[in-house]
């Protein structure tokens, strides 16, 4: 190829990439839609974490019960029976690589109609406020009227919640600057999809960050406040996500980044989300919350804490020196309840992939990139707190409880934290949107591969 030729080759694939970058909010819409919906229907029924328990607080409020409850030693509420006799007939499978989803399993869940409700324990799930379950309830409620089983609901749920999580991630995605191609990255890990696509309210959690840290992102581009209506966009989506899980309570400081003149509304905001999140979290903690198991006290533990505070930072580095690995494969996704692993060599191409997204905030203008470290910090460290409290035993030498998904709303605030780098981002940012698209080829065949093989191949 000549010298003339070539230089035309480079700029037309630079422009090509340049494009790719601008027209990425609708080309992932056509990515994930029809990818969620396969996953969606594929993984089988009650085989995300958690999904039972979530089906009965959706179950819950559907029948008007806004908010769980204590009762006889545990919490939850009424709920319909239906979902604990479905959700029986693939339990064996749950931690069981060997164990295989048959037609019979199949058959039986689906003979399970909705019924009558029943006060019954969902003490894990039952501290969630109802705000993020709307979707879901929503596709409960015309499941009812339309005479679906209890499992076509929940296949109703999940596709809801999907479509749900994927257009507020696509505007998140529209809104975002110097930070897009980070988020990007994060929405094509195989543990989004999967949150995505499930009951649970993860996957709405997960978008409601990503379009709070894209409201700041442009504020930051555009060096100006937040208008009026991105400063209510942010607040109602930040305590939605606080409320459905306070330990991302710290995210309460997310619209003083952007504050640049309108510091008086930047702090009222920050001030409504607290008052929200302290109310609900108050009213849960008085009302709501038991321990998880006979053998832990929370309570015992916070006392511990308070008495003994430096005990914890050797249990912290423990913590994170023995599970690192861990959560960094459970972030990027390890499918099912955490026992569907995927390909070894998926992690590593992921892992530099999201370091390359990560490193292409740097071609943008940043704000008070210290104060999203801060944010960042304390709300990676108030999710360990919980699990020190919640699922750790007293003595252990680690907290317990904690997985690497529960860090995928953080990651969006990472990317804030990012400085400026210009000539650097410049660099990076072309060859970061080349391998955000590789990994999204391969991400499809990687699930669907390792859902196939898990849950319905005899080796």
């Amino acid at each position: 190829m000549s010298q003339p030729a070539c230089t035309r080759f480079c700029h037309l694939a630079a422009r090509t990439i340049d494009r790719i970058a601008v027209a990425l909010p609708i080309l992932y819409l056509a990515w994930a839609l029809p990818l969620l919906l396969v996953v969606a229907l594929t993984t089988p029924p009650w085989q995300n974490p958690d999904e039972a328990a979530h089906m009965l607080r959706i179950s819950q409020i559907a029948h008007g019960g806004l908010v769980a409850y204590r009762f006889d030693n545990t919490a939850g509420g009424y709920a319909d029976p239906a979902i604990i006799a479905s959700a029986a007939t693939t339990s064996r499978v749950i931690f069981h690589p060997e164990q295989k989803v048959t037609l019979g399993m199949l058959s039986r869940a689906g003979a399970a109609q909705w019924g009558s409700t029943a006060e019954l324990p969902f003490p894990a799930i039952a501290m969630y406020a109802p705000v993020l379950y709307v979707p879901a309830v929503l596709a409960v409620e015309a499941g009812r009227v339309l005479g679906l089983s209890v499992v076509h609901s929940l296949f109703a749920v999940r596709m809801v919640n999907a479509v749900a999580a994927t257009l507020i991630a696509g505007l998140a995605l529209y809104f975002a600057r110097s930070t897009r191609l980070a988020l990007a990255v994060l929405l094509v890990l195989p543990m989004t999809v999967a949150m995505f696509a499930s009951a649970a309210q993860d996957g709405l959690m997960i978008a409601l960050t990503l379009l709070v840290v894209a409201c700041v992102d442009r504020a930051v581009a555009e060096d100006r406040d937040p208008t009026l209506w991105e400063t209510v966009a942010i607040g109602v989506a930040t305590a939605a996500v606080i409320i459905a899980r306070p330990p991302y309570l710290p995210l309460a400081a997310l619209p003083l980044i952007a504050v640049q003149r309108g510091r008086r509304r930047a702090w009222w905001n920050v001030a409504a989300i607290c008052a929200v999140s302290a109310v609900w979290i108050a009213y849960t903690f008085a009302s709501v919350s038991v321990p998880l198991q006979a053998d832990f006290n929370p309570k015992a533990q916070l006392l511990h804490f308070l008495q003994q505070p430096w005990s914890f930072v050797p249990l912290l580095a423990n913590t994170l020196l023995s599970l690192h690995s861990d959560y960094t494969v459970t972030f990027i996704g390890v499918l099912g309840w955490l026992d569907t692993f995927l390909l070894p060599s998926y992690y590593d191409a992921a892992s530099l992939v999201l370091l390359a997204g990560l490193a292409s905030v740097t071609i943008g203008p940043t704000r008070r990139t210290w104060l999203a470290l801060l944010i960042w910090l304390a709300a990676v460290g108030a999710v360990l707190f919980a699990g020190y409290l919640s699922w750790t035993p007293p003595q252990a030498d680690r907290i317990e409880g904690v997985q690497g998904r529960y860090f995928l709303p953080l990651a969006a605030v990472l990317a804030m934290a990012v400085p400026t780098w210009r000539s650097f981002g410049v660099i990076v940012r072309r060859p970061a949107v080349v391998a955000l698209l590789g990994l999204a080829v391969i991400t499809p065949a990687i699930i669907v591969h390792a859902l196939i093989l898990r849950f319905y191949l005899v080796p």
